[in-house]
């Protein structure tokens, strides 16, 4: 998910990057926890029928949360999956705090840069089990 705060114009210690790769800017959604996405219409198309039957359970960590904007340089992302939820626990101060939030934000996002494709996951597909692997 790191990487994905970078390839976006606007974000987490990100601000209006001219060498961004996706029109989306990102918020951070603190804390470590799981959640739960459903793909899009679009990210069905790219992940598969199969993958898009479900909500998801994936692990999140400290990860984005993405909103699609284009501008001159960059057209606006698509967004492939919805978070339905996100849980988390955060500890500041020594006090954990768990949060429930993220609701109908954009999960992971994808968009054409040169001559490819680049596609960006707020969540942890790859420790998530084997049906979030696939992602």
């Amino acid at each position: 998910c790191a990487g994905a705060f970078l390839a976006v114009q606007s974000g987490f210690k990100a601000a209006n990057r001219p060498d961004a790769l996706l029109g989306a800017e990102a918020t951070m959604i603190k804390g470590q926890g799981a959640c739960l996405i459903r793909l899009t219409p679009s990210g069905a198309s790219v992940f598969g029928q199969d993958a898009a039957n479900a909500d998801r359970g994936m692990m999140f960590s400290n990860g984005p949360s993405f909103r699609c904007v284009g501008n001159d340089a960059l057209e606006q992302a698509t967004v492939l999956a919805r978070y339905q939820k996100v849980v988390t626990r955060f500890v500041r101060h020594n006090q954990a705090t768990l949060q429930a939030t993220g609701q109908g934000d954009a999960a992971i996002i994808a968009g054409s840069f040169g001559r490819g494709r680049v596609v960006a996951f707020g969540p942890h597909p790859e420790v998530s089990g084997p049906k979030s692997a696939a992602l």
